[in-house]
């Protein structure tokens, strides 16, 4: 009798992992309010711009179907998915909060990104109790996970200039809980190392 061998289930994150949502955004406001910002400059999602931020602003282009159907995927983020989906099972786990499922879906499916399920997590967090590794660019995200789970499970922070400050969760960078990644190619390392 043959015994199947369950996968490793990973979990990862559309914004800022798979999806590049904070350049277009910033040309967006930059022609719109007159700046010169740069992604660099997005040192944290409530960043000030006049009366509003960064976070109110990405919002406000997560309801624009054509902005959401534009963006462009990080570099490397196809090719690194579609080698994962031949070891692991995946699951897109996004807090996409005013964005159509529907839409997230279908630019999955236009970029050729495999996966096996799709959650968005904006209601509920990212516990998700099956997944032993989250990739995902929020540190808040990855603390939640990291903290209610056993052990055994780990996250890789996808290194962004609005993630840059990990004294939060620096007790779960030495054990080795969290590890960072600057781009897919560190995420592919960790993984098959």
């Amino acid at each position: 009798m043959e015994h199947s061998i369950k996968r490793i289930t990973i979990a990862v994150d559309l914004d800022g992992v798979l999806v590049g949502h904070v350049v277009p955004l910033l040309q967006r406001l930059n022609k719109t309010m007159h700046l010169c910002l740069q992604k660099c400059d997005i040192t944290a999602w409530d960043y000030p711009i006049g009366d509003t931020n960064v976070e109110i602003e990405m919002k406000k282009a997560g309801r624009d179907k054509q902005f959401v159907r534009q963006l462009s995927p990080v570099k490397g983020a196809v090719t690194a998915m579609q080698t994962l989906s031949k070891k692991f099972d995946i699951i897109i786990a996004t807090g996409r909060e005013v964005t159509p499922d529907s839409w997230s879906i279908d630019w999955l499916r236009k970029h050729n990104i495999p996966y096996n399920k799709f959650i968005n997590t904006s209601l509920r967090g990212k516990i998700l109790p099956d997944v032993k590794f989250l990739i995902d660019d929020d540190i808040r995200s990855i603390e939640e996970f990291v903290r209610s789970a056993p052990l055994c499970k780990q996250a890789i922070l996808f290194a962004q200039p609005w993630n840059q400050d990990t004294r939060k969760i620096s007790d779960l960078i030495t054990l080795k809980r969290v590890r960072t990644a600057n781009d897919w190619q560190d995420v592919l390392a960790l993984l098959f190392s």
